[in-house]
């Protein structure tokens, strides 16, 4: 298989680490993605403090992210998610279902952390999708 290591041009820069894993599987790509925060292409924070506005722009993200190599919602397959708080899990359910196939959902793994990287980054989540060539 043919595997390369990208960063959309889209996205912010990252450091140490590439957005996206695109792994060639015959008659799919394997797109694996980097847990996304809510940051944007310059590397600001989106929704400082309101957990509503990052878990927004953070499923955008990941459904650009899927669009960008042909894809589509359909075509999710997997995330993980980590949350601060698990008061926020029934709003991180609310928007996720306006970015999933809700008949048939990916699977999930959600854990609530103690800390991210940054003290104001309420929530990361990766995922990996499998679309069609």
């Amino acid at each position: 298989t043919v595997t390369t290591l990208e960063n959309p041009a889209f996205l912010n820069t990252p450091r140490g680490y590439s957005h996206v894993a695109k792994i060639d599987m015959g008659n799919a790509w394997m797109i694996m993605i980097s847990g996304q925060v809510p940051l944007d292409k310059d590397g600001n924070l989106v929704g400082k403090g309101d957990f509503s506005a990052q878990t927004e722009f953070v499923y955008a993200r990941l459904i650009d992210i899927i669009k960008y190599y042909g894809g589509n919602r359909d075509h999710l397959m997997r995330t993980g998610i980590f949350i601060l708080d698990n008061k926020n899990i029934a709003t991180l359910r609310e928007i996720r279902n306006r970015y999933i196939n809700t008949e048939k959902p990916p699977t999930s793994t959600a854990v609530v952390v103690s800390s991210l990287f940054r003290d104001d980054i309420l929530l990361e989540i990766e995922a990996t999708a499998i679309i069609p060539k």
